[in-house]
C-alpha cells in the first residue's frame, strides 16, 4: 500500500508542477501579447496562479511534513503578495488618469 501512495504522490506533484509551468509560461505570453497596462496586469495573474500551482506541487514531492507546510506557505505568499501587488499597480495608474485602450473616449489619441 506505502508504494503505490508514494505513486500517487510523485504523479500528482509532477502534475500540478506541470501545470504550473504551463500556467506560468501562458501568464508571460498574455503579458506581452495584451494590448494595455490593465490587461497585462489580468494576464500576469496566470503567472501567480501558476506559482501556486508550482509550490503544491513540490510541496507533494517534499521529503517531510515540515517541508510540505514550508512549501504551502510560501506560495500562499507569493499568490497572496503577487494580488496586492496588482493591485497597488492598478490603484496607482487609475490615479494618474492611465485610461484602457478599449475605453477611450473618441477623437483622443493615445
Amino acid at each position: 500500500m506505502g508504494g503505490a501512495l508514494e505513486i500517487l504522490q510523485l504523479v500528482a506533484g509532477c502534475l500540478l508542477c506541470g501545470a504550473g509551468l504551463f500556467l506560468m509560461l501562458a501568464g508571460a505570453v498574455a503579458g506581452l501579447r495584451f494590448p494595455d497596462f490593465y490587461a497585462r496586469l489580468h494576464g500576469g495573474a496566470l503567472g501567480e496562479i501558476g506559482n501556486g500551482l508550482a509550490f503544491c506541487g513540490l510541496a507533494c514531492l517534499a521529503g517531510n511534513l515540515a517541508q510540505a507546510i514550508l512549501l504551502l506557505a510560501l506560495g500562499l505568499g507569493c499568490v497572496l503578495m503577487g494580488a496586492g501587488a496588482r493591485h497597488a499597480l492598478a490603484d496607482g495608474a487609475n490615479a494618474r488618469g492611465m485610461e484602457t485602450q478599449f475605453h477611450r473616449p473618441p477623437g483622443r489619441a493615445p
